[in-house]
């Protein structure tokens, strides 16, 4: 995720970008605000024009599978989606006013403060039944996928 938010950063014209990992926490912070002051990223996929059609910023990703997300714009921090605030590192680098942009966050598979891998896809298993039994869907979904492909082939060749 970092690489994509270093991307995105660049794209829109960071040109100085401090990377770094503090403990489980990496933090990316600029001297150019490349949101512009617009958070509504954080918060629902927001059109990238500066990458063309059919781009999305990348900081909904970090709301929707960090465990914390956090931004600051100046040295005023905004806590956009929190499981515990960061360690005093991380703030220390959010509250710096000298960057203009700073965002740090938690990714999904840093153990939590009580030890445990607490990643997007072990939350969601938790929350399933043990005796949910998915076989009969899947087996039927994938015997009549070949026939649905040799449907589309022909389909398509007939055209």
């Amino acid at each position: 995720m970092i690489a994509l938010l270093t991307d995105e950063a660049l794209a829109h014209g960071s040109a100085d970008l401090l990377v770094q990992q503090i403990g489980d926490w990496w933090v990316l912070a600029s001297s150019k605000d490349w949101l512009a002051g617009d958070i509504g990223a954080f918060f629902s996929p927001v059109p990238d024009p500066v990458r063309g059609p059919n781009t999305s910023r990348v900081e909904v990703l970090l709301t929707a599978f960090c465990l914390s997300t956090w931004t600051a714009v100046s040295g005023d921090r905004f806590d956009v989606s929190v499981t515990g605030g960061p360690p005093d590192e991380v703030s220390d680098v959010l509250e710096t006013s000298r960057w203009r942009r700073v965002v740090a966050f938690l990714p999904p598979t840093a153990p939590t403060t009580e030890g445990g891998e607490t990643d997007g896809l072990s939350r969601h298993l938790q929350l399933v039944p043990d005796d949910l039994d998915l076989s009969p869907a899947y087996d039927d979904a994938f015997s009549t996928l070949p026939g649905k492909l040799e449907q589309a082939g022909a389909a398509r060749t007939e055209q």
